[in-house]
Order: structure tokens, then C-alpha cells, then sequence
């Protein structure tokens, strides 16, 4: 063992410090790479400044590490970037592949960093749920299941965005005419006329106080049937307890219960993707080209496919099993995970093998993984893929409208360069003492939120120009502050010449020259 490296949480962590260029700072690594041992294990890229850049994980240290430095002009676009910029590793050895899988995740976490695949919805996902406990229960989006052992609650889902629990809530509750107003039943009952709802036939108006519990907990009894068996389900029931109401010369129940058959023979018409599984599974897709990599998963719940999603990667982020592995265990770190996960053949994983483990260890009991190769489970993994690539059609026609219009604008400008990061600023206030200045980022035509920031001015002199002056000099005099690591090809100003002016004075003290 080299007399520099030193034990770091039951493993080694090896030290390098190589702060050389180009073949130099590459041979240093080449022989710090050769002295790992064969053995499972994180690893941690840093830049110059000792900054992680990058955390991967590999059963072998010393062959994954060095496949970065030796050939490295075979590498894709991505790897070949990360390269450039590694000055130093560090390593964590782990006494089974299984473990550095877990530590790779909690190191992605713990350093964010840049080079890494990052989820923009890691929030998880959405649940209905419907607390039949309550004496008028509803249906209400929540993010996480209860763990209470006691908490008796029906949840449905889970669902890949809140809006997809929200128009749920709402087609369940105009069909069977479940109250969405935030009224408190029956804290509430009479204080207020029943609302346009009610007079639309669209809620039962329990405010009015002819509605009671039992009556009300029979009909959210045939909106669960309906969330439990679909449709269908719920569809001969319904028509069942019509003929039993006809017969009974109960006319009033029997027209209600014809409107809500009406109601659900229409939903049903759009519900056609049915399979016969029955347990929870998740389908994934892919689709790839030179420029584009989408990932698409679809959640089958009760054989019927209850919602979807896709995600998007530069060409050169998903190009092996590390990658695809990686986004598999963050994809489900805060996920609830399904008995089943399918998955096309270029992404194949195993059930025994380490993510497999990992997978049926958080859930809790056996999480089958697997690429079917024929019948049904095919058929849906080949849905699956359709949808990535109609997904990536889609994007790549929006990414190239998008390209046209900056080389348009580049042109317009007399740019030299297309401008791919544009930031614009905007000073306001309101009053004499509260001014603060607003920067938003358009990165490759899209807005990016996540860096947008927000400037409270401190110089004594309130004034627009002088408010510009300070919040271009503060943007541009901290760019080793992480939230500020890169220079927009192009700055927009609210404002004229003399706001320009300011703009120019900044960037000149900065030692920067960026149009504006």
C-alpha cells in the first residue's frame, strides 16, 4: 500500500494531489490508477480546485478507474469533458459491489456533483389518498404514504406528477359527484347555499344538510371500485344497482346512477392500454441518437397503465451499465418500488446482481428484474420504447427550433459565437430603501429556474445605474462561488444606454468582455 493513503470508513482512501498539465498531470494518473487494487469500490473525481466533479462505482477500482486515462480519445463527448477536468481521485473500498452501491448514491447526494445524472423530479411521487375513517372522506394528493402502522388510509398511485393526481381527483369527483370545495363536512353543513357545482349536477351538495354519512360513503364506495378495478369494475356495478333501482320504481336513483354510467362509458372509451398483470410493475423504454437520450417509464397498477413518464439525457450520459445503474437507484431512492421492473435489452440489469439486491433490500421483499423476450411483457416494453423515441422526436424538433432561432439571433446581433447561456438582469423597486435586482438564464433556448437568483442592493446611492453597476460586479467578481461556475455567451439589460454603460463599467473591472 502507498505509504500516502490512509483508512477512511472501513475502507482506503487513496490520496493524489497531481496539479500538473496535460501529459504530465495524465501520466500521474495513469500510475496513481494502476496501484488501486481488484476490488469493489467508489471512486471520486476532483478538479483543480479539489472539487468532487464526479462519483462512480465499480466492482473493479483498478479497471475502472484506468479506463478513464489510458485511450482517451475513444471516450464519448461527456466522459471525454470529465476527463479534462479530473487533476485528482480519491477512492473508497467497499467489501462487496452491493455496498459501493449504496455509498455511491449517498456520495451523489452528499456532493452533487456536476458530471453526475441528476433527476429534475426528485421529489418522488404523488399518491391519492382517501381516509375512509372521516364521516364525508375525500380524495386528497399527497407525496408520501403514511408509515403509521395505524393510519388505515387507501392510497392509489403512485403517480409521476402531482397533475396527473389532480385531474384525477377532479374526473373522479365530477363522476361520482363528490364534493372539491374547501368546505369542512359537517362542520360546515348549512352555513352556505350549495355552489354553481351543485347546480351543474356535479357535487351532491352535502352543504345543504340532506346528504348523510351513510348515503355519501356509498357513493365514494363506487369511486374506490373505480380506482381499485378501472372502469370496467365500477361500470357493472353501477349498471347493476341502476335495473335493481328501476325495478324498485326508485326513478331519481336509477336517472343519477344512468349519468354516472354515461360519465364513465366515456372515460372508459380513452382507457385502452390493458394488460393481464396484476402485480405492480414498471415499464422502462429507450431511444437514442447523436443527440438525444430518452429514458421512459410507464406504471402499470392492476394491469392498466396509471401514468407515465420520460427522461431526458445529453447522447452521451446513458452509454453503459454504470450510467443506467446509476439512474436506476436514484430514480427509486425515493420512490416506492414495484414487485416487477421490465427493461429493454440495451439496459439490461439482473435481479442477483447488485442493483437487483439493492432494489429488493429497500423495498422489502423480491423485486424481479428483468428483459422479457416474448409475449405480453415484450409487447409493453416495445410500448415503452415507442414512446421514449416519440418523445425524443418531439424534443429534438423543440431543441432544434430552438438552436435556429439563437443562430438567428446571433446573426442579428453580429455575435461570434451562438449564444447558448444568455442571463438577463432587471433592477426594481418598491420604495426609496428596498431596491433588488432579478437575474433570469435561458440555457440552449430553455429557461433554466434553478439558476435564477435574486440581488438585494446594498450601495447608498438608489439609482438604476448604480444598481446595475453593483449587481453585475457582485455576478461576475465571485465566479468560484458554485452558484455562479459559468459566463453566460450574452447578457439582456432592462433599461438604455446609460444602463449599458454601467453594464460595460462592470464587466471592464472584471476583466470580462461579454456582449450585452
Amino acid at each position: 500500500m502507498p505509504a500516502d493513503n490512509h483508512l477512511v470508513a472501513g475502507g482506503i482512501f487513496l490520496k493524489g494531489g497531481f496539479s500538473m498539465i496535460d501529459k504530465p498531470r495524465l501520466s500521474s494518473l495513469v500510475m496513481a490508477a494502476k496501484q488501486l487494487p481488484k476490488t469493489p469500490g467508489v471512486y471520486l473525481m476532483k478538479d483543480k480546485n479539489g472539487k468532487v466533479i464526479y462519483v462512480g462505482k465499480s466492482k473493479s477500482l483498478h479497471h475502472r478507474v484506468l479506463q478513464y486515462f489510458t485511450a482517451p480519445d475513444r471516450h464519448p463527448p461527456k466522459t471525454a469533458r470529465l476527463v479534462e477536468n479530473i487533476h485528482d481521485f480519491s477512492c473508497i473500498y467497499t467489501h462487496t459491489e452491493l455496498e459501493s452501491l449504496v455509498l455511491e448514491n449517498e456520495m451523489i447526494k452528499l456532493y452533487t456533483p456536476r458530471f453526475n445524472i441528476r433527476l429534475k423530479d426528485d421529489k418522488g411521487y404523488a399518491y391519492l389518498k382517501f381516509d375512509a375513517k372521516e364521516p364525508y372522506p375525500r380524495l386528497v394528493m399527497v407525496r408520501n404514504r403514511s408509515k403509521d402502522p395505524k393510519d388505515a388510509a387507501r392510497y392509489f398511485g403512485p403517480f409521476t406528477s402531482t397533475r396527473t393526481v389532480y385531474e384525477l381527483i377532479h374526473t373522479v369527483s365530477k363522476i361520482f359527484r363528490l364534493p372539491t370545495c374547501h368546505s369542512v363536512f359537517p362542520r360546515d353543513i348549512g352555513k352556505n347555499r350549495p355552489c354553481l357545482q351543485y347546480h351543474m349536477g356535479q357535487c351532491l351538495g352535502i352543504c345543504k344538510g340532506d346528504i348523510t354519512p351513510q348515503f355519501y360513503q356509498e357513493q365514494t364506495k363506487n369511486a374506490l371500485l373505480f380506482l381499485q378495478k378501472g372502469y370496467k369494475g365500477v361500470f357493472r356495478a353501477l349498471k347493476t344497482e341502476m335495473q335493481i333501482a328501476s325495478d324498485a320504481l326508485e326513478f331519481e336513483k336509477a336517472a343519477r346512477l344512468r349519468d354516472t354510467l354515461v360519465a364513465l362509458q366515456k372515460l372508459g372509451d380513452k382507457q385502452k392500454i390493458v394488460t393481464g398483470r396484476k402485480e405492480p410493475t414498471d415499464v422502462f423504454g429507450y431511444a437514442a441518437d447523436d443527440a438525444l437520450t430518452v429514458l421512459s417509464v410507464l406504471m402499470l397498477r392492476e394491469g392498466r397503465v396509471v401514468d407515465s413518464a420520460c427522461y431526458y439525457f445529453g447522447a452521451d450520459e446513458i452509454v453503459d451499465h454504470d450510467a443506467f445503474s446509476s439512474f436506476m437507484i436514484s430514480f427509486y431512492s425515493t420512490r416506492q418500488i414495484p414487485k416487477s421492473i421490465l427493461l429493454p435489452p440495451v439496459l439490461q440489469l439482473d435481479s442477483e446482481g447488485s442493483e437487483g439486491l439493492w432494489l429488493s433490500e429497500k423495498a422489502g421483499y423480491k423485486v424481479t428484474v428483468k428483459t422479457p423476450q416474448r409475449g405480453e411483457a415484450r409487447k409493453m416494453v416495445e410500448l415503452a420504447n415507442e414512446n421514449a423515441l416519440r418523445a425524443k422526436t418531439v424534443r429534438n424538433a423543440r431543441n432544434r427550433q430552438s438552436e435556429e432561432v439563437l443562430e438567428e439571433l446571433a446573426q442579428l446581433l453580429s455575435l461570434e459565437v451562438v449564444p447558448e447561456r444568455i442571463e438577463a438582469y432587471d433592477i426594481s423597486n418598491s420604495g426609496a430603501d428596498h431596491w433588488s435586482a432579478g437575474m433570469i438564464v435561458v440555457e440552449k433556448g430553455a429557461f433554466h429556474k434553478k439558476n435564477y437568483r435574486s440581488f438585494t442592493i446594498r450601495t447608498d446611492e438608489k439609482s438604476d445605474l448604480a444598481a446595475m453597476e453593483e449587481v453585475l460586479s457582485r455576478r461576475f467578481t465571485h465566479l468560484d462561488d458554485p452558484s455562479f461556475p459559468l459566463l453566460p455567451d450574452l447578457i439582456l439589460l432592462d433599461g438604455g444606454i446609460a444602463q449599458l454603460a454601467a453594464a460595460a463599467k462592470a464587466l471592464a473591472e472584471a476583466g470580462l468582455s461579454i456582449p450585452c
